[in-house]
C-alpha cells in the first residue's frame, strides 16, 4: 500500500527510473540521496558532462539520458574522449 506522495526513484542499475511512494516523498536514487537540480555546477556533487556523455552514448544517444546537458554538450564531451 502506498505511504507517500508519488515521485520517482532512479535505480543504480542502468539508470532505470521507477514510480515510488516511499516516505522520502521526493525524487531520489536507490540509496536515498536526492538528485541535484543543477548537474553542471562546480560544487562537485553533480555528474560530469563526460560521465553523462558516456552513459548517453551507451544508451544510443537517447534524449532521456541527457542528465540536464544539451545534446551538443554531450556530443562535444563524447568526441573529446
Amino acid at each position: 500500500m502506498p505511504t507517500g506522495p508519488l515521485h520517482y526513484r532512479t535505480t543504480n542499475v542502468a539508470w532505470e527510473v521507477k514510480e515510488c511512494r516511499c516516505m522520502i516523498g521526493a525524487d531520489h536514487f536507490d540509496d536515498g540521496t536526492v538528485p541535484s537540480d543543477d548537474l553542471d555546477d562546480d560544487s562537485g556533487d553533480g555528474m560530469s558532462v563526460w560521465d553523462a556523455a558516456d552513459i548517453w552514448a551507451s544508451k544510443g544517444k537517447d534524449p532521456d539520458y541527457t542528465f540536464g546537458f544539451s545534446e551538443d554538450e554531450l556530443q562535444q564531451a563524447h568526441d573529446e574522449d
